[in-house]
């Protein structure tokens, strides 16, 4: 099931295996104990497993498109769904709470989605550019 997910210790030594990757393994971050990662097999979803190693568990709901960049903020999730060959599709991120995954049910669409060059979300929002003017969705909205 691709690369192995494995974990440096900083003091140096071996590296230890803790489980098969996720089919992207560039959308790994850890937070409180575990790992986390997008599992983009059929419908992406976010899943997570101990940080000491062990199996993935599925937390959020399933996205028919696929996702990547996955980032973690202040007790908060976020990741962008992409949907390949729908043109003029919009732009749609996902957000919820580390404590209530469940809550990352509907998908965030964006206004003035002109191509999004850069994004980062945080507990007031997800602020975005397209290069030349940083914009911002409220997560209220």
């Amino acid at each position: 099931m691709g690369n192995l997910l494995s974990r440096q210790p900083l003091a140096g030594g071996n590296a230890q295996q803790l489980s098969q990757a996720r089919p992207q393994p560039a959308n790994i971050q850890v937070a409180a104990g575990y790992v986390y990662s997008l599992d983009s097999i059929g419908n992406t979803k976010l899943v997570r497993m101990p940080a000491t190693g062990g199996a993935w568990e599925t937390l959020a709901g399933e996205h028919m498109y696929t996702a990547d960049e996955l980032q973690f903020a202040a007790g908060w999730f976020f990741y962008r769904l992409y949907s390949y060959g729908i043109p003029d599709a919009p732009q749609q991120f996902v957000a919820g709470l580390l404590s209530d995954t469940a809550s990352a049910g509907i998908p965030l669409t964006l206004t003035h989605t002109e191509n999004v060059a850069a994004w980062v979300g945080t507990a007031e929002g997800i602020f975005w550019t397209g290069g030349r003017v940083i914009r911002q969705r409220f997560n209220a909205e």
